[in-house]
C-alpha cells in the first residue's frame, strides 16, 4: 500500500509504477521480510518523495516505522502492543495497533 499527497506521478517505461509516494507500507512475509528490510528498503530511500515507510508483520502485533526527517535523516520507531498507537508522521495519523490488527489471528508470545 502508498500514500501519494498530490496527482500520481506514473513511470514511463514501468507499467503500474507510481513515482511518488509519500508512505509505503508493505506487509511481511517470512520469505521476503529480509529483503524487504535491507535491499527494497534501500531502493525506496532513493524515492526523493518518500517520507515515511512502515513494515508489518502479518503473525505478531509488531510495526516497525521510518520516518524522513526534514534534513534527511531517517527515523526508526517500532510498536509492539495492540495496546500502543502508530504515528505516522508524514501524514499527520494516528492509528491504534488494535485496529490495524482487527480480526487477525496472532501468534502467541
Amino acid at each position: 500500500m502508498m500514500v501519494v499527497c498530490g496527482l500520481i506521478e506514473r513511470a514511463e517505461t514501468i507499467k503500474g509504477a507510481i513515482l511518488n509516494p509519500a508512505v509505503i507500507v508493505e506487509v511481511l512475509s517470512e520469505g521476503t521480510a529480509t529483503y524487504d528490510r535491507r535491499e527494497k528498503f534501500g531502493y525506496y530511500r532513493q524515492i526523493p518523495t518518500l517520507r515515511e515507510y512502515l513494515l508489518i508483520s502479518q503473525d505478531k502485533a509488531f510495526v516497525e516505522t521510518f520516518y524522513k526527517h526534514p534534513d534527511g535523516i531517517w527515523q526508526f520507531l517500532h510498536c509492539r502492543a495492540l495496546t500502543d498507537t502508530l504515528r505516522l508522521n508524514s501524514i499527520d495519523l494516528e492509528l491504534r495497533m488494535a485496529d490495524l490488527y482487527y480480526g487477525v489471528e496472532l501468534e502467541e508470545e
